[in-house]
This record gives C-alpha cells, structure tokens and sequence, in this order.
C-alpha cells in the first residue's frame, strides 16, 4: 500500500474477522469482527455495536472496553509501521469480541487488532471493481446483509436481494419482492425505498455512475421499533459494497 490516502480511497471494508489465539492455549484467545469506514477524527476511533452479548457480559463492561482499546492499539500500531508513523483516520465498528474473563488477555486482543488491520491492507491493495465486473458477474443471488443492532439507538436493518441485468440506462431498477402481513406493509415499503436510495447512492460514489442493474429485494426487517429511514438507506449502501466485493 503506497500511502494512506490510497488506503481510506478503499474504505469502506465490510465483514472483517480475525482471530488470535486458542481457547486450548492458557494464554488466551482474541475474536474480533469489525466494518472499517473512513474516520472524521484523528488516528482510530473504535465504535462499540457488539451484538448477542451473554448475560453475564453486563457485570464486566469495563472489561470489554478495556478489550475494545487493545484491539485499537494493534490495529493503530500496525496501520502506524505501515505509513511511517502515520494512522489514518479509520473508524471501526466491532460487532463481536469474547467478553469471557476467563479469555481476555491484552496481548492476543492487540494481535487480533493487528490482524484485522493486515487483513484491511490486503484488501486495499486488490483492484477495485468496475462497471464491467459487476455486469459480467451477474446474476446475483441471495446477496444478504445487516445493518445496526437492536440494543442500538440507531436501529437495524437486514436486508437481502438478488441482483440481475437490467433493462434501462444509466439506471439502477429496484424491485419490491418482499412478502409481509398486510399490518407490516407500510414499514416493509419505507425499507425497500431507502434500500433503494442507499443503492442508488453508493454506486454512483464507488462506480460513478449506476449501473444498468436490477435489484430485487427478497427480504426487509419491517420491524415497528428498530426499523427506520437511515439504517435502511445504511443497510443498501452495505449491499452494494457486498456485491462489489464479491466481483472484485
């Protein structure tokens, strides 16, 4: 990777897990699975949606901040002796780490920090998609994605599509596939719209322009309390990053 702009050039990275040690090693083990985004701060700013969280997690929550920083530090330090002493601002959302007592080990949470940035390295320097792969690629099916959590402010959005040639350019055609209870239609609808907002956004920032695609939505989250305009519109972004990285 020649600089740190060409890196962020190639955030946002979705789906990132590593591990770092083993749960048969008295030294401990390390999970981390994170989405890097461009940062608006200095250096990296560690942003905690874990999800599924064991009940007994709630008695140990400086714990697992504590966690949360040792995965910063080696992810930090790595990106560090990467571009001579610079980080780049990367904002990191972590969805899941071991918060057992019994595990944690700053250590193996800096090396797994460290190789999540190594992983982010290696995809950055892969060739970005274009226009031509994606077209070659198609059909699609099944491309799935989750957005947010419940135990956050911000909602959560799942969403899952198929995605097929389409029939008008320069255009990107959204099909409503989702099936719901009449009692869920209105929110189901609100989905599949900002899906197709969110769509429509991030293929003109990451390709230029949109596509001649059609995206068919299968599945939304129509739920009463969690779902919302800005984590559906998150959730289509999520979409097509996932399918450019399927045919990068």
């Amino acid at each position: 990777m020649t600089s740190p702009d060409a890196f962020l050039a190639a955030l946002p990275m979705r789906d990132i897990k590593e591990r770092a040690g083993t749960y048969g090693n008295c030294g401990g083990v390390a999970f981390a699975y994170v989405h890097l985004e461009r940062g608006t701060g200095d250096g990296v700013e560690m942003v905690d949606v874990l999800e599924d969280l064991p009940d007994y997690a709630e008695d140990f929550r400086d714990l697992i901040d504590g966690l949360i920083g040792y995965i910063a530090e080696g992810i930090s330090d790595c990106l560090a002796e990467a571009f001579d002493g610079v980080v780049p601002p990367v904002r990191v959302l972590i969805y899941m780490i071991d918060p057992n007592p019994a595990h944690a080990n700053p250590t193996y949470h800096r090396r797994a920090g460290r190789r999540v940035a190594e992983e982010a390295l290696r995809r950055a320097e892969r060739p970005a998609a274009s226009q031509g792969d994606l077209l070659r690629a198609l059909p699609l099916r099944g491309v799935t994605v989750c957005v947010g959590s419940q135990s956050s402010c911000a909602g959560i959005a799942r969403v899952e599509v198929d995605v097929e040639a389409g029939t008008t350019y320069p255009s990107v055609e959204v099909v409503d596939a989702v099936e719901v209870d009449d009692e869920l239609r209105e929110i189901a609808d609100m989905c599949v719209e900002n899906v197709w907002i969110g769509v429509q956004s991030a293929f003109r920032v990451l390709l230029g322009d949109e596509p001649a695609v059609r995206v068919v939505v299968r599945r939304v989250l129509p739920h009463l309390v969690d779902a919302n305009e800005s984590i559906n519109r998150r959730a289509g972004r999520a979409v097509v990053e996932e399918v450019l990285r399927r045919v990068a």
